[in-house]
């Protein structure tokens, strides 16, 4: 099983300036490395280590809900960092494609049934201004 968070690492000296290089603090600087690694083409082996935590306390040093939550932020920092047209591009041209939408059955209610709909006037101007202010 794959577990980023086991704390056991081996670096080559070529490859030890990732620990340098990563942004995050915590827990999440382990995916971060490893994402770094991935990019530049460094090989990542894995050897299984069994851990036993059966029967001992405070195995974590923190709360579960909040260690993931600190690792899922630092890896969404990293993505919207690495990869900044994707992260807010996308959302942008779905909010833009809801918009349309709305604005197509905001014309369709007005033409065949003369009804001016106030909630799809204000969801595809919504939408659409959402979608094209820059980030």
């Amino acid at each position: 099983m794959n577990d980023s968070q086991s704390g056991f690492r081996a670096y080559t000296g070529e490859s030890l300036s990732l620990v340098s290089e990563t942004k995050s603090n915590g827990y999440g600087v382990e995916a971060e490395q490893i994402s770094l690694a991935m990019r530049k083409g460094y090989k990542i082996k894995e050897i299984q280590a069994e851990i036993q935590y059966e029967g001992l306390k405070n195995t974590s040093k923190q709360n579960p809900l909040r260690h993931g939550t600190e690792i899922i932020s630092n890896i969404l920092s990293f993505v919207v960092t690495e990869r900044p047209i994707e992260m807010h591009a996308t959302p942008g041209i779905a909010s833009v494609f809801l918009g349309l939408i709305s604005l197509s059955l905001f014309f369709f209610n007005l033409n065949a049934h003369h009804y001016f709909s106030i909630p799809l006037t204000l969801i595809s101007t919504g939408t659409i201004i959402f979608g094209t202010m820059p980030s």
